[in-house]
């Protein structure tokens, strides 16, 4: 009995990872969103070319970076060792691939999904944002986000 108690605390660090995840993918995808449908009225100003995609995703990683690493520090690796400080680094670093794969891997993905939909009468003009962003997020998230805060940051 002692040993299944021991097995399940061993595995219990991916539901939180899971939980965590999810609610900084929330996060993100709704700052993202956000800013993806009023930065056009901003950006038009201040840069020539259609950057909303890529600077929204931004904008989104940011808010689910600081999201994810408060949540992880606190609840998920409950057992971290090592100083805040140099798990912050190490996160930042994670974080700052996670944000140029989210932020290339979107606005790629929306821009070959928007000539694909383009001639579809049936989805919105944010349909292809919305289906890029949430297939990237995924991928990145089980890729890269979690394995390298699980051995890298959180250990």
């Amino acid at each position: 009995m002692k040993n299944i108690g021991k097995w399940v605390k061993n595995r219990l660090w991916i539901l939180r990872a899971v939980i965590a995840s999810n609610i900084s993918a929330v996060v993100d995808f709704v700052a993202s969103y956000i800013a993806f449908l009023f930065l056009p009225f901003v950006i038009s100003s201040l840069f020539s070319g259609d950057y909303n995609a890529a600077i929204s995703a931004a904008i989104g990683a940011i808010c689910g970076g600081i999201t994810n690493f408060t949540i992880n520090l606190k609840w998920t690796f409950t057992d971290a060792n090592g100083s805040k400080k140099a798990m912050m680094i190490k996160f930042f670093l994670i974080w700052l691939g996670s944000l140029l794969l989210n932020s290339g891997g979107t606005e790629l993905a929306y821009q070959y999904l928007s000539s694909v939909f383009d001639k579809s009468p049936i989805l919105e003009d944010e349909s292809p944002y919305a289906i890029a962003r949430l297939g990237v997020s995924f991928i990145v998230s089980v890729g890269w986000n979690l394995p390298l805060q699980k051995y890298f940051v959180f250990r």
